[in-house]
């Protein structure tokens, strides 16, 4: 029989139900809490560890967003890779440049008109180096009309807070959905220099607002954007300020060039191509 002849359940967060016997698939989107346990607490790590392991014991067909991650599915919990699928994701079809008038408005409203504006947007955990960010774009206070903006609520601990809450710096603990298009236009550069990503979903909604990544070479993101984005070998704040600087003083080449590829790409990276390609599998 094909698996077309059963029902499944698809549990989409890392984890099945308990009480569910039946056929069932599992997305797992990073295996965070063991790459990067600085950021769990034990008691987090534990309670993810074990429901993961359990789940992932019972699937019957494994999804992930990246080949990154069933790697580290083979690694940490020694699943064959036969039974993993990695699907890359998408974004909402309502990400797109703002108007000018609406950009604008957003600088005005947070003090950002005539500066050059580097942001990040995202949850802020160690692994994704915002303390580093701050301190690169303290060094190039100096030499730059320099503003950046943060979006994102810290759980990387009361230290990160003193970093957050420096005059120069904008954070905001979250925006609404409406202004999303609005924050990612209004940025020269996008930096998301994270250690650790199962798919990384802002740097996606960044280039379909018109605005340039920076990224780290690591974990899914090289695999996934390539040559979409901009790439700083190491977050040594020092790299990472030389990497924006050298972006603001000529951003034209490097703009125009990934902004040429994403037109050419972005089609794959839609919702309806991720469900034919999940249901290809589970229904073939």
């Amino acid at each position: 029989m094909s698996h077309g002849d059963y029902g499944w359940l698809f549990a989409a967060a890392n984890q099945l139900p308990f009480f569910y016997g039946g056929r069932s698939a599992l997305a797992v989107h990073d295996v965070a809490w063991r790459a990067r346990k600085h950021d769990f607490s034990l008691k987090e790590r534990a309670g993810k560890d074990w429901k993961c392991r359990w789940s992932l014991g019972r699937a019957a067909q494994i999804y992930t967003d990246a080949e990154f991650t069933r790697g580290e599915l083979g690694l940490y919990y020694g699943v064959p890779a036969g039974k993993i699928r990695a699907i890359p994701l998408a974004i909402e079809a309502g990400f797109k440049r703002e108007t000018d008038a609406r950009i604008d408005a957003f600088k005005e409203r947070h003090r950002l008109a005539g500066k050059k504006v580097v942001g990040f947007l995202g949850s802020i955990f160690q692994r994704r180096h915002v303390k580093e960010l701050i301190q690169a774009c303290d060094r190039l206070r100096a030499g730059h009309d320099l503003a950046l903006v943060i979006v994102g609520r810290n759980h990387a601990g009361r230290e990160m807070d003193g970093w957050l809450r420096r005059e120069w710096v904008t954070w905001l603990e979250w925006l609404p959905e409406g202004q999303l298009n609005s924050f990612y236009s209004a940025l020269d550069l996008f930096v998301y220099i994270s250690s650790y990503e199962g798919f990384g979903f802002p740097p996606l909604e960044a280039l379909a607002c018109g605005t340039v990544p920076l990224l780290l070479p690591s974990s899914s993101l090289q695999e996934l954007y390539q040559d979409l984005a901009l790439f700083v070998g190491n977050p040594d704040p020092g790299r990472v300020a030389a990497a924006i600087g050298g972006f603001l003083d000529d951003p034209g080449p490097d703009r125009a060039a990934i902004g040429a590829r994403w037109r050419e790409r972005k089609d794959f990276f839609t919702w309806p191509r991720v469900a034919a390609a999940y249901l290809e599998t589970l229904l073939g």
